[in-house]
């Protein structure tokens, strides 16, 4: 993991990056351990989240779409009214 660049970039945890790609936090967390093209992570001053860059996640997603039925990914609702 690299420190925070002195110039202020949009840094993302992995909860944000799950809920703007509309997948679960483990599927984030697998892509993260899994794919070594995955972007580095960022050490920010007094946190022990890592964060990601927003832009570099963004290309990432755009490059790296999910395989269909590979995990990673949206996972379906399910029907929690009355049937």
């Amino acid at each position: 993991m690299r420190r925070q660049p002195e110039e202020e970039v949009a840094l993302l945890t992995v909860p944000q990056i799950a809920e703007r790609r509309g997948w679960s936090r483990q599927g984030v967390h697998d892509r993260i351990a899994n794919d070594p093209d995955f972007p580095e992570a960022v050490l920010v001053p007094g946190s022990t989240r890592p964060r990601w860059p927003a832009d570099a996640v963004d290309r990432y997603f755009d490059t790296h779409p999910k395989a269909q039925g590979k995990g990673g990914g949206p996972k379906p609702r399910r029907n929690q009214g009355p049937t």
